[in-house]
């Protein structure tokens, strides 16, 4: 612009080095990205590979379980025909009950892989996301203020200022 020139309302009238704003505009969009995974992830739970991995170990339990009492009952007319010793009828029984803890515990953890977002980490991730979302708006409006316009329809009537020029906080 030039001393005397007449300027419209809106018009860019200056612009400020922008480089280090869009800098931090760019990181701060970054980590609002990454804190909204996290948050998600938390929020889903376990992972698909994690819970299949559970079900089929709770499956080859049941399937155990299944084995195990078919040999069992097999055992068991046995020895009410006398042909084996009750301890062996007995060891299969209590190899049942010990399947059915396992079964327990593998159930206990299949459940505690569809629960594993904890309350309290969703809440702080939530909340870095937050704050992340907040910084990166805050970029965005330090970004959108370095460039000036014309408040009026005016005549631009000194020049403060050249191209290039560095100017400190408080000048003209």
């Amino acid at each position: 612009l030039k001393v005397g020139e007449y300027v419209a309302k809106g018009t860019v009238i200056a612009t400020l080095d922008q480089q280090q704003l869009e800098r931090n505009e760019q990181r701060t969009f970054l980590a609002m990205e990454d804190a909204l995974l996290r948050k998600q992830q938390l929020e889903k739970g376990a992972k698909a590979e994690q819970i299949e991995l559970a079900t089929i170990n709770l499956q080859r339990q049941q399937l155990r379980y299944q084995q195990t009492e078919r040999e069992y009952q097999r055992l068991r007319e046995l020895y009410q025909n006398g042909a084996v010793p009750l301890s062996q009828v007995e060891s299969y029984q209590d190899q049942l009950h010990l399947i059915e803890k396992d079964i327990k515990q593998a159930q206990n953890q299949l459940d505690t892989l569809y629960n594993t977002a904890d309350e309290d980490e969703v809440r702080k991730a939530d909340i870095a996301y937050g704050l992340a979302l907040l910084n990166h708006q805050e970029a965005q409006q330090a970004l959108a203020k370095t460039t000036i316009y014309s408040p009026a329809n005016a005549v631009v009537i000194n020049k403060y200022a050249e191209k290039g020029q560095h100017l400190g906080s408080g000048q003209p």
